[in-house]
């Protein structure tokens, strides 16, 4: 029933329906009996909604399946439902009728099944997609080689070296400069002394 503007409307013409199942968690429970507990359950909930088996999709698009969790939790899209409500699909779901049906349909001799809640919603179906996301990380590696610092000399000794070259070159001069004149009066020393003697 395709309209718009009620709660009682199908506009998509598609459910959402989750059925909350105890007793499918036992770790005994290989893949070939969860995959015949889902399509079990797909057959129930087609037949409360007046459908075929293949309008029941799993979250992945599987026609005549449910997708259950580890902790039953059974999730399904019902599709192309004709000439029934929101409200009668309600009625239908939520009766005893279809929970003693579903517990009976998924039990056996080694396991009890218990249908813990149910419920409904008119909802678009969209496959379930998986997002993986992958971080890249990126390394640098920096190499440092030998760093060689020279120091620079102090202000203060530079100018004191200079200083003190001034200083020797200063006292080199006046020494040579007293060399120089001792030489140049020696004769007349020498002919003091003479004159001197002779006296």
């Amino acid at each position: 029933m395709r309209c718009y503007g009620s709660r009682n409307c199908l506009p998509d013409d598609s459910i959402y329906v989750t059925v909350e199942l105890l007793g499918v968690t036992s770790p005994a429970l290989n893949a070939s009996d969860h995959d015949g507990l889902c399509s079990a359950l797909a057959r129930e909930i087609a037949t409360a909604c007046g459908a075929e088996d293949e309008a029941v999709v799993d979250m992945g698009g599987s026609n005549g399946s449910v997708t259950m969790d580890e902790s039953g939790l059974a999730t399904a899209f019902v599709l192309g439902i004709q000439d029934l409500s929101a409200s009668d699909l309600a009625s239908r779901l939520y009766s005893d009728d279809f929970v003693k049906q579903v517990e009976e349909a998924l039990s056996c001799s080694t396991r009890r099944v218990l249908v813990a809640a149910v419920s409904m919603q008119p909802k678009q179906f969209v496959t379930m997609t998986t997002t993986k996301t992958v971080t890249a990380t990126t390394s640098t590696t920096s190499t440092t080689g030998p760093m060689t610092t020279t120091a620079a000399p102090a202000r203060g000794a530079t100018t004191q070296a200079a200083s003190r070259s001034s200083t020797t070159s200063e006292g080199s001069g006046a020494v040579l400069g007293a060399g120089v004149s001792l030489a140049s009066w020696s004769p007349l020393l020498v002919l003091l002394i003479a004159v001197a003697f002779a006296m």
